[in-house]
């Protein structure tokens, strides 16, 4: 057994990610890629939403779902710029 079996079984491997998919934004396709910063905001944002929509705006409940303290839970929504009472169910 040689030591450059190891090395050989490497190179033989397909990449996990195809080389067109990371070409394109490499290529100068700058803006169609978030960063990593307003892809994380992006996803809290509309993470935030949907726990809100599932409550009806009921604060408490949010943090519950979302494992979080109500009182940082609020923080955050401020912080996203989010308001409890814009996803509270009214009567028709």
């Amino acid at each position: 057994m040689s030591n450059s079996q190891p090395m050989d079984q490497l190179q033989s491997l397909e990449p996990s990610v195809p080389v067109e998919l990371v070409s394109v934004p490499l290529d100068g396709a700058q803006g169609t890629l978030l960063s990593f910063d307003e892809a994380r905001s992006l996803f809290i944002r509309s993470y935030l939403s949907q726990v809100l929509q599932i409550t009806g705006g009921n604060v408490s409940q949010a943090a519950r779902l979302a494992k979080r303290n109500r009182t940082d839970f609020y923080k955050i929504l401020q912080r996203y710029l989010l308001v409890p009472s814009d996803f509270k169910s009214y009567p028709s």
